[in-house]
């Protein structure tokens, strides 16, 4: 089954979300997705599947991108994406996790964005030197302001570039965890 096939019903009727937790967990699935084999019937690959995975926390494993992933039907899938695909019925290109969590796949911390969006959501990199991006000091002594390739000014003081980079992030619409 593609992952087009994956209709909000059929992971509702696979799936059961708690939008208070953000957690999925596998509901029991019934005889008819199962087939029978030389070994066994269907029902009885539905009571082995059932007792092995039946109530319990579905895409449990973190991948290295650091979001939770688990497989419905072989296919690996974003537990972030599932859930939006269950709660809206789409599959949208960017999903942002609000509080800039990766597990915290509540649905109030969910929302779908643009990739200008989603990028304008990213934290300070771990390596970063600390200071403000977007502001450097000319050799005149005065500190020049850029918010992506538009120059915001020029100000005599460190403290009012940064002052004046938060306000050019505010009204372009970047989240406050920025930067």
């Amino acid at each position: 089954m593609a992952k087009s096939d994956l209709t909000s019903e059929i992971l509702k009727e696979l799936l059961e979300y708690d939008a208070s937790s953000g957690v999925l967990t596998w509901r029991e699935r019934g005889v008819h997705w199962f087939k029978d084999s030389r070994l066994h019937g269907a029902a009885s690959y539905a009571k082995m599947w059932n007792r092995k995975f039946a109530c319990r926390r579905a895409f449990t494993h973190v991948a290295i991108s650091g979001y939770f992933e688990g497989a419905v039907f072989n296919k690996l899938m974003l537990a972030h994406r599932v859930i939006w695909r269950m709660t809206s019925g789409d599959w949208p290109e960017y999903i942002d996790h609000i509080d800039g969590d990766k597990l915290n796949n509540r649905l109030d911390n969910l929302r779908h964005v643009t990739n200008a969006g989603n990028g304008r959501n990213t934290k300070r990199h771990k390596r970063s030197s600390g200071a403000v991006p977007g502001i450097r000091l000319l050799a005149w002594g005065k500190y020049q302001v850029r918010l992506g390739r538009t120059h915001v000014g020029n100000f005599d003081t460190y403290d009012q570039a940064v002052e004046a980079r938060l306000k050019a992030q505010k009204a372009a619409g970047y989240h406050e965890n920025h930067w």
